[in-house]
């Protein structure tokens, strides 16, 4: 079982379950988690199966999209949370979240999706080509040192502006210590896009204008697709708004479980920039 980690908030608030994306770890939320804490939510992080804590089987089957969600769905029963969560996840986080709410439709309250990747066609060719070759690009992520995989994100033309040297370290640092296998799971993602239109609780959609990881053109069709969700857009930032424009993001979300815990959201509001 992965390492849980609740936060101290008030018991009668809802749960908020944050999912982090490939190659990263509980780290990605040092922002929104203690935003969260302090309106008093009740907060849980995971490392997911191959990443910073969380396990690392032995077996290269293991690293299948099956895996990993039956992995985070028993580590979120034995949380035995008495309501339904928000989930927010970045990313393959995203994924986890839009899968386990399909899987269980009525464990959970809304969804936070933060450059959210749900079909292989976001991605960029070359990327595609390598998580069809898993093994080049796992080969390479064990092999290259720490202070070239944060040489690469400091070159980043825009998160390696926005992200400040600590994140950039650690992000370079959960690259590191997570398992190079865990970029076998992208290749075994079924495509949810017919899945989509399921999916009607209400929503948030948060992405960057500038995302080099995958087509910032797809997250508005993601937003319409889902029956009760709105979307925005953040200019100058590229994969990891949640790091780099943590502040704009934070508002976005506490409004948004203001609203949910009001029960004022409105569904289907057109994206903006901000």
């Amino acid at each position: 079982m992965n390492n849980v980690k609740p936060l101290s908030g008030n018991p009668d608030n809802l749960p908020v379950i944050l999912i982090h994306g490939l190659a990263s770890s509980r780290y990605d939320w040092v922002y929104l988690e203690p935003a969260l804490k302090s309106a008093g939510y009740r907060t849980y992080s995971i490392d997911l199966l191959g990443h910073g804590s969380g396990a690392r089987p032995a077996s290269i089957n293991d690293y299948h999209y099956q895996c990993l969600s039956d992995d985070f769905i028993n580590w979120v029963d034995h949380l035995k949370l008495g309501q339904p969560p928000i989930l927010v996840g970045h990313s393959l986080g995203a994924y986890l979240a839009l899968d386990y709410a399909l899987r269980k439709v009525s464990a959970v309250r809304g969804l936070v999706l933060i450059s959210p990747f749900y079909s292989q066609k976001q991605l960029p060719m070359l990327m595609r080509f390598f998580y069809k070759v898993p093994f080049l690009g796992a080969a390479g992520m064990g092999l290259a040192p720490q202070w070239l995989i944060q040489l690469g994100i400091e070159n980043d033309h825009v998160d390696g502006q926005s992200l400040t040297p600590k994140a950039q370290r650690q992000m370079a640092l959960d690259t590191k210590r997570a398992s190079p296998r865990v970029l076998y799971f992208p290749r075994s993602l079924p495509d949810l896009t017919p899945e989509l239109s399921k999916i009607k609780l209400t929503s948030l959609v948060i992405w960057g204008e500038k995302d080099p990881t995958l087509n910032p053109h797809s997250y508005l069709p993601l937003v319409n697709a889902l029956p009760s969700a709105q979307g925005h857009s953040i200019g100058a930032i590229g994969h990891q708004p949640h790091l780099g424009k943590s502040e704009i993001v934070n508002n976005l979300t506490l409004k948004f479980l203001d609203d949910i815990n009001d029960h004022t959201m409105k569904p289907a509001a057109l994206p903006d920039s901000a």
